[in-house]
């Protein structure tokens, strides 16, 4: 057989067909083996308010709309873990959406100065009592901070309102499941 003899239109609509069939098999697969299994366990949880995935450059951003909680610390937690289960654990941004007030914004820039010392000194017990009087000097109905390896958790709540940030406890690391705090 020539080069001549080649129909190019057969060829063409060859690689069509199997560019569509690739693409097609790619979207069913996010669609029916990622996307709905992650929605279904996000939405186990009754503080999941929304999410949302979508895909940037360089990595996919999980946006999670969180309303009240109990346990932050246990929420992120459960939310990471099923994002490393059906995302992977590499290449994944968690960005929490919460219903923060002006006030609460600036008790937490209050507060973000012991913060950031107990994470450098490790006096983690002094930070909690700083917390706990000015949440008590701001008269907000709630505070609560976690600390586990990873990361440093603050869960301040006023009336209707809550701030909700997770805080790298080392600096450069970045557990599975990067953590951004979206408005």
């Amino acid at each position: 057989m020539s080069f001549k003899d080649v129909h190019w239109t057969s060829v063409l609509v060859g690689m069509l067909l199997a560019f569509a069939l690739l693409v097609g098999g790619n979207w069913l697969y996010q669609q029916y083996l990622v996307k709905s299994p992650l929605g279904d366990a996000l939405e186990q949880r009754s503080e999941v308010i929304n999410w949302s995935l979508r895909e940037e450059t360089d990595k996919k951003v999980l946006t999670v709309e969180l309303g009240p909680v109990t346990n932050l610390k246990e929420s992120y937690n459960y939310i990471r873990d099923k994002s490393i289960q059906y995302l992977g654990a590499e290449g994944v941004e968690i960005r929490l959406v919460d219903h923060r007030s002006e006030k609460l914004e600036q008790v937490m820039y209050t507060l973000q100065y012991p913060i950031y010392e107990a994470l450098v000194r490790g006096n983690f017990t002094e930070m909690a009592e700083t917390v706990k009087l000015e949440a008590e000097r701001a008269q907000l109905t709630g505070c609560r901070v976690y600390v586990d390896e990873a990361n440093l958790y603050v869960h301040l709540n006023h009336d209707e309102d809550y701030l909700y940030e997770i805080i790298p406890r080392v600096t450069g690391f970045e557990s599975p499941g990067t953590v951004k705090n979206a408005k």
